[in-house]
Formats: C-alpha cells, structure tokens, sequence
C-alpha cells in the first residue's frame, strides 16, 4: 500500500485489491494455509465501511474562523458521544471528519485525542 498511495485514488487501490488473485506456494506451511484472498477481500470490505470520502459540513465547520481559536470552534468540531457526524447532513465515520478537515492540523489532533479546549500555541 505505501507503494501507490501516493500516486493512487483510494478507489483506485480498492479495485486491485477485489483483483486480487494469489498463486504463490509459500515454504511456510502457516502461510500456506492462509486464505490470502478472504484476507485481502476483507480488508478491501473494510476499506469501502470505513471511507466515506468527503463532509462538506465538516469542510465548513472546519475552516479558520478569524485569527483566535476559541472553545466555540473546539466544540464545533469535536465528536459527540464518539460519534463525528451528528452536525452533518450525511452519516461518516472517524476517517471522513479527518479527510475533511480544512483547519490547523495541530488542533486536528487535539479534538482528535481530547485534549481539553484548545490555546494558541505561544510564542517563542
């Protein structure tokens, strides 16, 4: 995956993955009893669950608003019971909220984590 990731679509990547065709008679006996294609399928049904591709409620909510980060904007964009798109038209997952997001990626990580209300960084 981190081969192509930075040149492919996600979609693209998943379209290999239901492609997949294992033909290889490994040495190990442990990897020749492995399904290789139910894993990669799976993991390919997993992708497609997970990946809902972009919010545009949480690209607005997500933009700077202004010059001072306050807990207004903190509590916009953090989850509500786990859940990340109950201030959005469509439901998404975790994924679809940090794909989306349009602000500072140090805050991002801070909603992320829940790390209390944001500061500005101070100055050096």
């Amino acid at each position: 995956m981190e081969d192509v990731i930075s040149y492919s679509s996600v979609q693209q990547i998943i379209g290999r993955l239901g492609e997949f065709k294992y033909d290889h008679k490994p040495a190990c006996i442990r990897c020749r009893k492995m399904e290789w294609e139910t894993v990669v399928l799976q993991a390919k049904a997993n992708t497609e669950k997970y990946f809902d591709g972009l919010c545009l409620d949480c690209m607005d909510r997500s933009k700077p608003h202004g010059k001072n980060l306050d807990d207004e904007y903190w509590k916009h964009n953090e989850s509500v019971g786990g859940r990340w798109d109950t201030r959005c038209r469509i439901t998404h997952n975790q994924s679809t909220w940090y794909v989306s997001w349009l602000g500072r990626p140090d805050l991002r990580e801070k909603i992320m984590r829940g790390q209390g209300t944001y500061r500005e960084p101070e100055e050096e």
